[in-house]
């Protein structure tokens, strides 16, 4: 696919092409009429006799000659010139030219579609929030957060509920039992799912940022409750259209 500057080049050459051709056609014309002219001297009479066929045929030649000549000498200056003129045409309408752009941007969502790529749409989308919330980057962090959950999730959830009971441990005054229920609608992404309670935030933070099929929990080692323990964290139960799933265990020191 030729760029801009390569079809401007190609017309240029066009141009000067079809100048030069020009000029060439006007000088043989001007030999034709030269050898009319030398044919007809003195062997004719008449109307065909008055016509000045080699004065004719000179003006053609040096007007072929000279066109040529003043095409090679001001073709540079020329092209200048007219690169200098669409410069100044375009900052002088800019403005108006952005503003009519936006505005299409914003009314019809096939024009966008037609010409924005995702990379693009990435670099615009922020902008938007960003003014109108005074902050770019609080915008950029509200739009990473949201396309991490939309965009690039595998899964979207829909109809969402979610369950909360707490009672107080049976053995520890200061803890709770904790058990959540969630229940939700989504074409799953995976042909498993996984559920991992970890003890190193930084292990934690690298599952939940990969998106994938593994929900993770973070729970503190300590003397009480370590992760890799039961007490600390369980998968009761996991069913898909009201059929219970098998549940298969794994640990390892501070993680399950």
């Amino acid at each position: 696919m030729f760029s801009d500057i390569h079809m401007r080049e190609l017309f240029e050459r066009l141009q000067r092409t079809k100048m030069i051709l020009t000029g060439l056609l006007l000088v043989v014309a001007g030999i034709v009429l030269l050898v009319i002219s030398r044919n007809v001297s003195g062997e004719t009479s008449g109307l065909v006799e008055l016509i000045p066929w080699g004065e004719l045929g000179g003006i053609l030649i040096g007007a072929g000659l000279l066109g040529i000549w003043i095409d090679h000498l001001f073709a540079k200056e020329a092209a200048a010139s007219n690169e200098h003129q669409l410069r100044a045409l375009l900052h002088e309408h800019a403005p108006a030219m952005r503003d009519a752009v936006l505005s299409a941007f914003a009314a019809d969502h096939a024009d966008l579609e037609r010409v924005a790529t995702p990379e693009m749409l990435d670099r615009l989308i922020p902008n938007s929030p960003g003014l109108r919330l005074g902050s770019q980057e609080f915008a950029d962090e509200i739009y990473g957060d949201l396309s991490a959950q939309t965009i690039e999730a595998a899964e979207w959830w829909s109809d969402a509920s979610v369950d909360i009971s707490l009672t107080p441990h049976a053995d520890h005054d200061q803890f709770f039992d904790v058990i959540v229920r969630w229940e939700y609608t989504t074409v799953p992404g995976w042909g498993s799912r996984s559920f991992a309670c970890v003890g190193d935030r930084r292990e934690y933070a690298d599952i939940t940022k990969s998106r994938g099929q593994t929900s993770v929990w973070y729970v503190k080692p300590n003397d009480t409750f370590d992760p890799a323990d039961r007490k600390a964290f369980e998968l009761l139960a996991f069913s898909v259209n009201g059929t219970p799933c098998s549940i298969k265990r794994s640990s390892r020191k501070h993680y399950q």
